[in-house]
């Protein structure tokens, strides 16, 4: 069995650890493992770890989940928030980066962690004032 906790292979559609899989929805707030490719430009790519800000009733209605990806280099800039320690994974969560993902044809997985309530908020902020809201 594969650690949990290390990127592995996302999971497709119907396998543990995929969204709807063993009772697992995403929802705001998870962390999960990716595939950002195919990219353009200067987009993430590759697989990565990101976070989910949009709730479970989005994902529920629509079978995708926006996302802000996570690199593991922390580059302070005013647009992106850093993990606290604890979490299974580290690094800089980048606001800038924010997409939203089919999780039907991107397979994804659960890391098995999920920020704390005032980091989504911070990550929430810097989407809002990014897009003008």
């Amino acid at each position: 069995m594969s650690d949990p906790l290390s990127p592995g292979e996302p999971v497709s559609p119907g396998e543990p650890g995929h969204p709807g899989a063993e009772g697992w929805e995403p929802d705001a707030g998870d962390l999960i493992w990716t595939d950002f490719d195919p990219r353009v430009g200067r987009e993430q790519a590759g697989r990565r770890p990101a976070l989910v800000v949009s709730p479970r009733p989005f994902w529920q209605a629509t079978r995708f989940a926006i996302v802000c990806p996570i690199t593991s280099r922390a580059r302070p800039f005013p647009t992106s928030a850093v993990l606290p320690d604890g979490l299974p994974i580290a690094g800089e969560i980048l606001t800038s980066h924010v997409r939203s993902i089919d999780t039907l044809a991107r397979p994804i997985r659960f890391i098995g962690g999920r920020v704390p309530d005032p980091v989504l908020a911070e990550v929430r902020g810097k989407l809002a004032a990014l897009i003008g809201l």
